[in-house]
């Protein structure tokens, strides 16, 4: 008995960090190791994070990652990305792994915006990246050369945006921020946002620890985006505090 619970022991400390995500790569209709190599290069460009089970597919009207788990207890991530397309791929991706990464979860939509902002400052963030690590290790030889496309979408999305300065957000955002609240998915508006945040997480990438913490208190009623930042200020580990400050400035007068 005692060797067949040590054998059960070798299976799980066995079982690589990979099999937390599952992909359906037939819904992609690509080869999963490529896929695999794509994702893991993704999860990898963040500081390390325990991640929940994930399930990976292919739904056209995506991307988007699913409230309701899956009958295995997997939170769903869609992508309407396709192999060989890596660009937009992981632009998707990254953007709701990010999504996962914050803690997402049903609340008041109101200051929705401000996760997506982040989510959307996440996918620039891993296209630059990896636009540089996959010169030196690229998870696939034949991806050495493509790093140049990932940079060249990247840019591309940022140069479609109106240009913004960290202390030109408050008043950007005060401009459109019934806009925001309606509609938080408004790519032109939070998009220009998360591009002049870029700057702050490239310099410091330990900073995305900080999302972790920021839905652990959902509201059901609009709150003050004050209160939404004090919310998440004291949900987080004292470390994390100051850089959500620091958010907070830039879209809140004194």
């Amino acid at each position: 008995l005692l060797l067949f619970f040590a054998f059960l022991l070798a299976l799980v400390i066995a079982q690589p960090i990979e099999a937390q995500l599952r992909i359906d790569s037939q819904s992609f209709g690509g080869v999963e190791k490529e896929i695999r190599a794509v994702t893991d290069s993704v999860i990898a460009s963040f500081p390390a994070q325990d991640l929940p089970p994930l399930f990976l597919t292919y739904n056209e009207k995506g991307p988007i990652t699913l409230y309701e788990k899956n009958l295995r207890g997997e939170i769903v991530i869609q992508l309407s990305a396709r192999p060989p397309y890596w660009s937009q791929f992981i632009y998707q991706f990254a953007h709701e792994l990010m999504h996962v990464r914050a803690g997402y979860r049903r609340s008041d939509p109101t200051h929705l915006w401000l996760e997506e902002t982040l989510c959307e400052t996440a996918a620039l963030f891993t296209l630059r990246k990896l636009s540089i690590n996959w010169r030196e290790k690229p998870p696939l030889p034949s991806l050495r050369t493509y790093r140049h496309h990932l940079h060249h979408y990247a840019q591309k999305v940022i140069q479609s945006r109106e240009e913004l300065s960290l202390d030109q957000i408050l008043t950007f955002y005060q401009r459109h921020q019934k806009t925001l609240h309606r509609s938080p998915r408004e790519r032109p508006l939070n998009g220009a946002i998360a591009s002049t945040l870029l700057p702050l997480f490239q310099e410091a990438p330990s900073r995305w620890l900080a999302l972790s913490s920021m839905n652990d208190t959902p509201t059901k009623v609009p709150v003050p985006l004050e209160q939404r930042f004090r919310t998440w200020w004291l949900s987080a580990p004292e470390e994390h505090r100051p850089f959500i400050e620091k958010l907070r400035a830039l879209f809140l007068s004194k």
